[in-house]
């Protein structure tokens, strides 16, 4: 039987839960940017580093801006921190640092009962006694907010500049610190803090229950904080708000919540395709952020147990408005197994359509990716379509597809390209369906028929041209 035409579109619903329900996965493009449209990505590309290499240590600590560098688990610019240490061309300072951020113009590290300081000049060791091994860093309303905790990580403490000077943490003249200002339930396990409208959101885990998490909300003066929001989805792995919403990473599932600040839900999730590579799939705490569109750009952290490794990894883009999700970009770390797993460890934009990420690859290997002015190339960015039935094997029926056009909103520039392929069987092996397609034009069919077909899936291949940042507008395919 010959088939109705169906149309291929819509492409800003993101990739599905299943096959079965949307699009499978769409990588290496944007859908987000012109609803309806869609278009290549910029590539990343693995930052030139003149100097060293981290070769130890997982790099943990967020990256940050100061003082017109970025800092994180690479080296840019001039300086790097990371678990191992802190190199520029050598070593400045070695020592294990748990988290960093900038205050006034200086960067500040947490290391087991202390906190240091590094203003791009000079490095002041062990300058703030903390109580505590691990600290979590925050930098709000013009306060270092610091947790800690005998136990568990359970307390914040405060440092902020005196009235009148000016903050060096080599001077103790000139800032204040508080210790123990809040103090949460013990088993509370602090995990992150952010800036929310008139309160600091903090986010915990408790260390006896692993099956739901607490984000206090706390006015950063009073002793007890103003509420709790419950999340049952597991524990908290990494949060960013954006216009008075929290948006947390639940769980080993790529499960997504948001809150208004009194309650919780589930916002996002992951598509199954890729929560099969990986048995422990989580967003670290420091690899997120907003990119210019106002969506969050996130990594993924892996885990060897049970786990096949994320193939491959990179930045994957949650529309903030509507839950969708897409794979935007591929790192430059290559591709994960169960032995040597890649993982997306922190991630900072920049400016518009800048950003940088920090990866590793089996714990072992660490490098910087940073977002180019080009856009991918190689058709290595594609869309796979739902997987459609067709026909039917029980009456037998088959049907008959005469052939596709891919619809465009301009000409195709010079040097672009697309492919189409097909499959009849889930994750089969696709099978080039007619000619690739290079000419000057907005609107491209073919008429290479495909009969007794009961189930199919289609996959669309884009490329631009290399050293350009030209790229095809896709508008929709028709398969008829």
């Amino acid at each position: 039987m010959e088939i109705k035409p169906f149309e291929i579109k819509d492409w800003q619903n993101g990739m599905a839960q299943s096959c079965h329900l949307g699009f499978e996965e769409i990588r290496g493009l944007d859908v987000f940017t012109v609803p309806g449209e869609m278009t290549v990505n910029y590539k990343l590309a693995n930052t030139s580093i003149s100097s060293s290499t981290p070769t130890a240590g997982i790099p943990a600590t967020p990256l940050q801006i100061i003082n017109g560098a970025k800092v994180g688990s690479g080296t840019l610019d001039f300086w790097l921190i990371s678990l191992s240490g802190i190199w520029s061309g050598s070593s400045i300072k070695s020592g294990t640092f748990y988290h960093l951020c900038s205050y006034k113009k200086q960067l500040i590290c947490s290391k087991s009962g202390y906190l240091s300081g590094y203003n791009g000049t000079t490095f002041y060791d062990d300058k703030i006694a903390i109580d505590g091994p691990d600290f979590m860093l925050s930098s709000l309303d013009d306060t270092l907010y610091i947790s800690s905790g005998p136990i568990s990580n359970n307390r914040i403490n405060k440092v902020y500049e005196k009235a009148g000077q000016t903050f060096n943490i080599n001077s103790s003249l000139t800032y204040t610190v508080e210790l123990n200002v809040l103090v949460l339930p013990e088993d509370m396990n602090i995990v992150c803090m952010v800036d929310f409208g008139t309160y600091i959101a903090i986010a915990c885990n408790s260390i006896y229950n692993y099956n739901k998490a607490y984000v206090y909300l706390w006015d950063g003066e009073a002793t007890s904080a103003s509420n709790r929001v419950v999340i049952n989805g597991g524990n908290i792995n990494a949060m960013i708000a954006k216009n008075n919403k929290l948006f947390c990473q639940v769980g080993n599932k790529g499960e997504w919540y948001i809150s208004d600040g009194t309650s919780a839900e589930q916002f996002a999730k992951m598509p199954e395709s890729f929560l099969t590579y990986s048995g422990a799939f989580n967003v670290y705490r420091n690899g997120l952020d907003f990119n210019e569109k106002g969506n969050i750009i996130f990594g993924i952290k892996q885990s060897t147990s049970g786990s096949n490794g994320l193939t491959p990894n990179g930045v994957f883009e949650l529309n903030t408005e509507n839950g969708k999700i897409s794979f935007s970009n591929v790192a430059t770390c290559g591709v994960g197994t169960s032995a040597d797993p890649t993982s997306i460890d922190c991630l900072c934009f920049d400016v518009f359509r800048s950003y940088t990420v920090g990866w590793s690859y089996n714990n072992a290997t660490f490098g910087i990716d940073d977002s180019s002015t080009l856009r991918i190339t190689s058709y290595s960015a594609f869309v796979a379509s739902p997987f459609y039935q067709l026909g039917s094997s029980i009456s037998d029926k088959v049907a008959k597809i005469k052939g596709f056009e891919i619809h465009l909103t301009k000409n195709l520039p010079t040097g672009c390209g697309l492919k189409m392929y097909y499959r009849t069987t889930q994750g089969g092996t696709w099978v080039a369906w007619g000619l690739k397609m290079t000419t000057d034009k907005s609107i491209f069919w073919q008429t290479t028929g495909l009969d007794s077909i009961r189930n199919i899936q289609f996959k669309l291949e884009v490329t631009t041209p290399s050293g350009s940042n030209a790229t095809p507008n896709i508008l929709k395919i028709i398969i008829y």
